[in-house]
């Protein structure tokens, strides 16, 4: 009889153990709503900094042609002259002389004149054109 009384209580610990896990699978979790995501760290700035607008410089030359030069602040230049555009870098800090492998554009003061050689092997370097670039674009 001891051995049924045992067999018993075990049986109806199990039952309420099975009822119990049934009872709380049957039951959906309720959870609180989720609430907005706030930061405290600062907005995030563009990292890209807009490129500034090249200064854009006209220059007459000693043969009567014109030649124009756009100045970026990047230290580099776009040289337009008879039809030809050439891209230059700028060959010193001061970015008053800028090259490539073909041209060499020495860039002097508004009022004085800026000269154009050759940089090409085989030339002597010679000057192509001296312009002069106005007072007032300056």
């Amino acid at each position: 009889m001891k051995e049924e009384s045992t067999m018993n209580k075990s049986l109806m610990i199990a039952a309420l153990a099975a009822t119990a896990i049934l009872a709380g699978c049957d039951k959906k979790e309720e959870r609180a709503p989720a609430s907005p995501v706030t930061s405290t760290a600062p907005p995030v700035t563009s990292v890209a900094t807009p490129q500034s607008a090249p200064e854009i410089v006209s220059y007459t030359c000693d043969s009567g042609k014109t030649l124009t030069v756009e100045y970026f602040p990047e230290n580099k230049a776009t040289l337009k002259y008879e039809g030809s555009t050439h891209a230059l870098a700028a060959a010193s800090a001061s970015s008053k002389r800028y090259l490539n492998d073909d041209i060499q554009w020495n860039r002097a003061a508004a009022g004085s004149k800026s000269t154009l050689s050759h940089m090409k092997a085989g030339t002597s370097g010679e000057t192509i054109e001296s312009c002069l670039e106005p007072a007032s674009q300056h």
